[in-house]
Order: structure tokens, then C-alpha cells, then sequence
């Protein structure tokens, strides 16, 4: 005769094989005969949450606890229940309650910083892993989360340190591999980073190992390892749209625009039907013939300016061309020949046939490195402005030390920013004299520095792009790292010297010192992550040289 013991350990069994439907079955049978089987209600608990099945799990837990109000256990498992739902608050202060019971519950230390790290409250997360480490040293789990939120808190040199100490227990993690190689890749060692994602698909060749490893080839200039790594965590996940748009950024950075572009349109991911779920259709590249076409911003200022070049070419398929762009740029686009109208994007939106988002129009109209539109000026400063340069005979530069995150990319703000002291050459330089563009944080460093006598600051006259036009039309030259600013002065066609770093943005390309997209642009590039001392060097040098 078979025992409620023998059914609950055969539906454990079923359990530790992932047969969880099965062992729910069997449970709830033993349910039915024997209500409080404080085992069956347990595992049913526990296999009812792996299916997401969350409110049988709750029941099971609470019952439990109203025959053992005290079992931390339970309530530990109680408030797993509430995380997976995504109920943190509920899930805390259950993980509370288990460490009121129990100060060393060390699972429920762990599973409330997880809690926190959900909730983004850093600091919590960081006190509730140190809490479990230090009850359990050996505790691998939570010095990977812990090296995680490091990270996120951008102490990467913290996380890497974590992360080897994970390892020294846990020689084989393979997420700690990743972890670890992809904290190396934000501290710049990236042959270091290569050998651990390396490993870490050894060990476990999971979709994300290998997009991790094709980040570090695309920082080290290597794209077509990059789309290789990025092939294979394609393979394992076909819908992995993340890999896919880096894939295409790979394709990009190599100078296959043709390739690039259609690749990057999965940067919509399912939605690339209708990716702004407008009710009207995207445009498919065929004449226009006077029907209204819309266009639509995308990230950040520097795209929406690169690519508003392309509404002359809409012009000659016959298009009424309406402009959608973020505010600061209504009235520079305004100086746009052929922009038909223009609409804020916090703005209802006019009547139009079709639409595109805008970093999508090279690729349906066939853009190749030899066909790119790149006559410029094609925007201007307005006619009127107020603001006005203090000029005199001296070689008048602007400049741009600091970008800013418009959006969440792979290409972040504190890669492409330069400390403004490494401009301190350019002030030694005789015959110039440098006007500051920046907006933004970044503009605290001219006090810090002590430098506001030495760089005429133009930020209090600047509140949108057509002001930072106006300025631009003034100077003789713009240094700036890889900002809006960058696009701005290349698409007025004034000189503008871009100031590069080691792992650029995909439009730079590789090696080039000039760039397809502005004919005006020069590129300046570190030889080695954060090389701006070289890069600075070179510019010195060539201002040197003009007159």
C-alpha cells in the first residue's frame, strides 16, 4: 500500500527531474486524502511557483505556516513566491520576518538583496549580499550578485574583485566567468575579458556568453569576430533581437551599410511591422507621389540631426515631408530645405499616409559608403540670434568635452568623454583662443578647473540647437568629442575635429581620419583605451599648423 511519504517522495523525485506538472499531480492526490501533509504542501508550494501556478503556491505556503507559524523556511520560500510575481514590497518585508524569527537565515538575506536589486535600490542589495557573505563565505551565489550590482553602481574595479573571489570558491561558475569578463571589458583589459567569456562558453555556451564575447571583439575593432560570436548566440536563440542590432552595428563599423542597416532594423525587436504601433503604414520605399510622409525620431540628437539629411532625396520621390523631432531641435530643423512641416514630439500628431522612423531610411533607400547624401550644409544657424562671441584676431574654437546619455546604449556617455583638463595643451597654443559649447554636468569642470578667464563659457546663451548654431556659425572651428555637437557642425559644414575614442560608434568606422557622413570632419583616435593624452597630442599638433 503505497504511504503519503512514498507519494510525496516519488513527486520529489519527478521534482529533481524538472517533471513538474507530475509532481504537482501527485501531490495535490495526497492533498486530497491528507489536507495538512505538511511535505506535500511544501513541495506543491514549490512546484506550483515553477509554474507559475502562484496562487496555489501561496495557498500551500501559508497553510503550512498556520500549522507552523514559525517555519522560516516556509516564509522564506513565501516570499520567493511574492518576488516571482513581482510583488518586492510583499517580498521584503517577508524576508524580514524570516530574519526577525532568525538573524542568520542566511537564504533569506540572499533572496532579499535579489528583492532590492529588482526594486534598483543599490544599497540595500549591496548590505543584504555582505550580510549572507558574511554568514556564509562560501556563499558563490551572492558574490556574483553583489559583483553585479557593483558594476551597475559603476564600481567596476569592486566587482572584479568580487568576482575573483567567487571564482577562487567556484572555479567553474560559468556566469561568473561572464560576469567577471564583461566587468573586465568596462575596465578597459579587454584581451583579459576575451580569455573569460571564452571560458565561460567552455564551461556553458549560453546565448548571452557569446554576445558578451562579441561585445569584446566589436571594443577591440575586430567586427568580424564580433558577428561571428554574435551568429552563434543568434543559434542558440533565434530571437535574440539585442544580438541581431549588434550584429548589424558589427556590419556598420566595418562599412557594409547595406547589410548593417537591414540588420539593425531588428533593433524593434517583434514590433518591426509597425515599431510605433501608429495606425498607418510604414513606408516601403516607393514613389510618393504628394502622399504625406512622417518621420520619426529615434534616440538621441546626433542620429535625428545625421539623418534628417535624407528628407531631400523624400522630397524627389514626391513626398509632403512632416517632421517629428524632440524640441530643442524645432528650431533648427526649421533652416531644413524641404521639410514641409514640423511637430514636436510632445505634440499631437498632423494627418499623414505613412511614416518611417528616421534611422531606418538608409537602409530602404539603399545607402552604400558611395552613395551617401552628404552635401552639406543641409541645416543652418536662424538668421537672428542673439548669440553673440566675444571674437578677436585669435583662431576661435569651440569645444566639447562631455557627452551625455540621450538614451540606453552600448555606447556610453563616459566613453566618449574627455576630462576637460586634457584640453589644457590647446590653451598653450598661441594664436588660438577656445569658447566652451558644453551643457550639461560636465560644465562644472571650467570652475573646478579655474579656467572660466581662460575659455570664454557660451552655455548661459545656449537653451536649444538653433543657439548652439548660431554659435557654431561664429567659430572658425569645433573640437568635440563624439556629441550632437560632432553632428551639428558637420552638417552646417564648418570644420569640426572629432576627438574619438579607442572603441567608436559604428558611423566612425575603423582607421578612417575623415568620415563619409560630413566632409568637413576630421577624426582623431586613441590608440589604446582612454588614450585621450595622445589624442589631444595629435590635435595640439595639427592647430599648431594653422594659421
Amino acid at each position: 500500500m503505497t504511504t503519503p511519504s512514498d507519494s510525496t517522495e516519488a513527486a520529489f523525485q519527478l521534482y529533481q527531474q524538472r517533471q513538474y506538472r507530475e509532481a504537482t499531480r501527485l501531490c495535490r492526490q495526497t492533498l486530497q486524502q491528507y489536507p495538512d501533509h505538511i511535505d506535500a504542501l511544501l513541495l506543491l508550494g514549490i512546484t506550483a511557483c515553477q509554474l507559475n501556478q502562484f496562487e496555489e503556491s501561496i495557498a500551500c505556503f501559508q497553510r503550512v505556516l498556520k500549522l507552523k507559524p514559525s517555519d522560516t523556511n516556509t516564509l522564506n520560500n513565501l516570499g520567493n513566491v511574492y518576488r516571482a510575481q513581482g510583488k518586492l514590497d510583499e517580498a521584503i518585508a517577508t524576508y524580514y520576518k524570516v530574519l526577525t524569527l532568525n538573524p542568520r537565515h542566511v537564504d533569506a538575506c540572499y533572496n532579499m538583496g535579489i528583492a532590492f536589486q529588482d526594486q534598483g535600490k543599490a544599497k540595500f542589495a549591496i548590505d543584504c549580499y555582505e550580510q549572507a557573505i558574511a554568514l556564509n563565505p562560501n556563499y558563490v551565489n551572492a558574490y556574483n550578485n553583489l559583483g553585479v550590482v557593483l558594476r551597475q553602481q559603476g564600481a567596476t574595479e569592486e566587482a572584479i574583485a568580487v568576482y575573483e573571489r567567487a571564482l577562487a570558491l567556484s572555479p567553474d561558475f560559468a556566469e561568473v566567468h561572464d560576469n567577471l569578463g564583461s566587468a573586465l571589458r568596462e575596465a578597459g583589459a579587454l584581451d583579459e575579458a576575451v580569455y573569460y567569456h571564452q571560458r565561460a562558453i567552455a564551461l556553458k555556451p549560453t546565448p548571452l556568453a557569446y554576445y558578451n564575447l562579441g561585445n569584446v571583439f566589436l571594443d577591440q575593432g575586430k567586427p568580424q569576430a564580433a558577428i561571428e560570436a554574435y551568429n552563434q548566440a543568434i543559434a542558440l536563440n533565434p530571437n535574440y533581437y539585442e544580438a541581431q542590432v549588434s550584429k548589424g552595428m558589427s556590419y556598420l563599423l566595418s562599412g557594409d551599410l547595406m547589410t548593417g542597416f537591414t540588420q539593425y532594423e531588428a533593433r524593434w525587436g517583434e514590433k518591426q511591422a509597425n515599431p510605433y504601433s501608429l495606425n498607418r503604414p510604414l513606408w516601403d520605399g516607393s514613389p510618393l507621389m504628394g502622399r504625406r510622409i512622417l518621420l520619426v525620431p529615434e534616440q538621441g540628437f546626433g542620429d535625428t540631426i545625421q539623418f534628417i539629411r535624407y528628407v531631400s532625396i523624400l522630397v524627389r520621390f514626391g513626398g509632403y515631408v512632416i517632421v517629428s523631432c524632440q524640441e530643442p531641435l524645432l528650431r533648427l530643423f526649421a533652416t531644413v530645405p524641404g521639410i514641409s512641416q514640423l511637430v514636436s514630439v510632445q505634440a499631437e500628431l498632423p494627418q499623414f499616409d505613412v511614416y518611417l522612423p528616421m534611422m531606418s531610411l538608409p537602409r530602404l533607400l539603399k545607402t552604400r559608403l558611395d552613395s551617401i547624401p552628404a552635401s552639406v550644409p543641409y541645416v543652418h544657424a536662424p538668421a537672428q540670434s542673439s548669440v553673440q562671441l566675444q571674437r578677436d584676431n585669435t583662431l576661435a574654437v569651440g569645444i566639447v568635452w562631455g557627452a551625455r546619455d540621450e538614451f540606453i546604449a552600448k555606447y556610453p556617455a563616459r566613453r566618449r568623454s574627455c576630462p576637460l583638463i586634457a584640453f589644457q595643451r590647446l590653451l598653450q597654443v598661441p594664436h588660438v583662443r577656445l569658447y566652451s559649447l558644453q551643457k550639461g554636468d560636465a560644465e562644472q569642470e571650467l570652475e573646478q578647473l579655474g579656467w572660466r578667464s581662460q575659455i570664454q563659457d557660451l552655455s548661459d546663451q545656449i537653451n536649444d540647437f538653433a543657439d548652439t548654431a548660431a554659435a557654431i556659425n561664429q567659430l572658425d572651428l569645433i573640437i568635440t568629442v563624439d556629441t550632437a555637437v560632432a553632428h551639428l557642425a558637420g552638417a552646417m559644414g564648418k570644420p569640426v575635429w572629432l576627438l574619438l575614442p579607442y572603441a567608436p560608434d559604428w558611423r566612425w568606422m575603423l582607421d578612417r581620419t575623415d568620415s563619409p557622413w560630413y566632409p568637413t570632419m576630421r577624426l582623431f583616435r586613441q590608440s589604446y583605451p582612454g588614450d585621450w593624452a595622445g589624442v589631444m597630442e595629435q590635435v595640439t599638433e595639427a592647430l599648431q599648423q594653422m594659421k
